[in-house]
């Protein structure tokens, strides 16, 4: 069986999540006028909750939200459009209930079309801000003793590895948690281990003779952020305070010293270093903004990908592309690992240094233009390098 077109597929898609949109909201609609009648009253469950739960069989987060978003809706009937339209989303509704009033109600709902989950609690808490919340580190509660017994004194299936036994059980650490509490400030709960404390409580005793404002732990963060964030944007986008400066003598002679180290006795056929200057790397970077520049063919909507950015030679480095700026893009990996021909996507890195007519890879260079009509009809802005394409050893 051939596989569907990837447009017949998302249009499949967007077809099926309209549809959704709109079963949604004649379910929030029924929902409300059966809270409204109490019409569970006859039933053998206690209260509507309950009758979701065994009746319907949704889940408690489920129920809670569809019965928060249906009593919304009663008070609000112009609700019911925006989720039959799909401009909003069951956790909007619900965010946006404990502050919707008769007077802010058009203007909170313009504001929430299309919005993230996170930017709807940023919104919330725009209207009603909540109080600052005090720092505090406490110790998580372990496994018990008693716990730990049980289930070593469960029948288990013998095993030839004594290693298998032995091995603790994998626990996957909780990711920070940000909660918006006003405009300006946020709530930040994170786990940290043993160590980690320990460094905190050594930088806020050296940080003890600062004023109590700056020797706080939310200004010991900040600024541990700030120059993490600057040891960050040096390594991996050249960005420094005082770029070095150089004169023109010796950017012209650089250029042909390497040329001579390749061509001399002992060297690889083609051999090139891989490193791109660092003001190449800034000038990129700024150009494009630090974001991945592929755009879809049909829409020319760009991506909106901000991690995982690497550089990718316009014209292949293996055919002798340069490291300018002008052969030179921001990709994020994943659209970066498109351009590979498939033969090589299960390798890790594509090692440049190997001749273009290797006869182990049965791979002859490609007529020119083909890399320019590929990349446009994938894409990828249309450029003057030719031949195909290849991904950079490791991101910058």
């Amino acid at each position: 069986m051939q596989p569907a077109p990837s447009r017949q597929l998302l249009a499949t898609l967007k077809t099926t999540s309209s549809q959704t949109a709109k079963a949604t909201a004649a379910m929030i609609k029924a929902l409300a006028d059966v809270d409204a009648q109490k019409a569970w009253a006859d039933t053998a469950y206690p209260s509507l909750f309950a009758y979701c739960r065994g009746e319907l069989n949704w889940s408690e987060a489920v129920i809670k939200k569809r019965i928060t978003a249906a009593r919304a809706t009663r008070r609000f009937p112009q609700l019911l459009d925006e989720l039959e339209s799909g401009a909003l989303h069951l956790s909007a509704v619900s965010l946006l209930q404990t502050v919707l009033t008769n007077d802010n109600v058009t203007a909170l709902i313009l504001r929430a079309r299309g919005a993230s989950k996170r930017e709807v609690e940023r919104l919330v808490v725009e209207v009603a801000p909540k109080p600052t919340v005090p720092t505090r580190i406490m110790r998580l509660p372990q496994a018990t003793l008693g716990h730990q017994s049980e289930l070593r004194m469960r029948p288990t299936a013998p095993s030839t590895s004594p290693a298998r036994r032995e091995r603790a059980p994998r626990t996957r650490p909780r990711r920070a948690a940000v909660q918006p509490l006003s405009p300006t400030e946020h709530k930040l709960t994170v786990t940290i281990d043993d160590e980690t404390r320990g460094l905190l409580e050594e930088v806020t005793a050296l940080a003890s003779h600062r004023q109590t404002a700056k020797r706080s732990v939310r200004a010991l963060l900040r600024e541990a952020l700030t120059l993490l964030r600057r040891d960050l944007r040096r390594r991996h986008r050249a960005h420094v305070k005082r770029p070095k400066q150089t004169n023109a003598a010796h950017d012209a002679a650089k250029p042909q010293a390497c040329d001579a180290e390749a061509r001399s006795p002992g060297t690889l056929a083609g051999a090139r270093s891989r490193h791109v200057p660092a003001k190449v790397v800034r000038k990129v970077f700024e150009r494009d903004g630090e974001r991945c520049t592929y755009r879809d063919p049909q829409t020319s909507q760009r991506c909106v990908a901000t991690q995982r950015l690497q550089l990718d030679h316009i014209h292949p480095f293996a055919l002798g592309g340069e490291h300018s700026a002008s052969n030179l893009r921001v990709l994020c990996q994943y659209h970066n690992n498109q351009r590979i021909p498939p033969r090589y996507r299960h390798r890790t890195r594509i090692h440049s240094r190997r001749p273009v007519h290797d006869p182990r890879l049965g791979q002859k260079e490609s007529a020119p233009g083909d890399s320019e009509a590929s990349d446009s009809q994938n894409g990828f802005e249309a450029s003057s390098g030719h031949g195909l394409s290849e991904r950079l050893r490791c991101a910058v």
